[in-house]
């Protein structure tokens, strides 16, 4: 459902290509993260890249929820964290992904990246670098033998029998446009309930049939 392609966003209080080789003993770079593993793995390799290659001072404030971290970002509280393209996209600049509203088209990865870049820039003084190289994507999850048992391979597969299913997400995949909403409203599916929780209760409400 969303590429979002993962991005270092770094506050214009720091200038990163200016991390080597100016750092001084008194200074500091507070790195921070959400509060999922992800992120928080993400978060402590840009601590130790910093603490390898710069004379800087780390400050960690890792685990810190989405929208947390984002104003924390925008008040000078957190220098560095690693953003998506998809979450700024819809989340924090609320823009709709709909390139074409008569064919449907939406923009590519690329494109989200260079809106985000600029709108980023324009609204908070904030600046995005380059791509880290990898995309993290959204996909549905079931048990293994419920899969095997109703025979599904694809989300369609689930249109009959979303009726009988309880959905469960991260908040934030009910509030995006390509997360919740956009999944009932391509594939027409009608779930009996929905649960939202944090992510890494996702996996054990689904291996105790929650």
């Amino acid at each position: 459902m969303k590429q979002k392609g993962i991005l270092l966003v770094l506050s214009m209080l720091l200038i990163f290509s200016c991390l080597v080789g100016c750092g001084g003993a008194d200074q500091k770079i507070i790195v921070s993260s959400k509060n999922f593993t992800e992120s928080i793995i993400l978060g402590e390799i840009f601590a130790q890249m910093i603490e390898s290659h710069t004379d800087l001072k780390v400050e960690r404030k890792l685990n810190i929820n989405n929208f947390v971290v984002f104003e924390g970002l925008k008040k000078g509280d957190v220098d560095l964290y690693p953003e998506y393209t998809g979450t700024a996209y819809m989340a924090h600049l609320k823009l709709n992904l709909v390139k074409d509203t008569e064919t449907g088209e939406i923009y590519s990865p690329d494109e989200i990246y260079d809106i985000v870049k600029e709108k980023f820039d324009q609204e908070f003084q904030i600046t995005w670098l380059g791509h880290l190289g990898f995309n993290n994507t959204y996909a549905i999850a079931v048990k293994e033998a419920f899969a095997e048992k109703n025979n599904l391979t694809e989300v369609s597969d689930l249109i009959p029998l979303s009726n009988q299913l309880t959905f469960g997400a991260e908040h934030d995949f009910f509030d995006r446009e390509d997360g919740y909403p956009g999944l009932i409203k391509k594939y027409g599916l009608q779930f009996k309930d929905t649960r939202k929780m944090e992510v890494s209760l996702k996996y054990e409400a689904i291996a105790q049939d929650k």
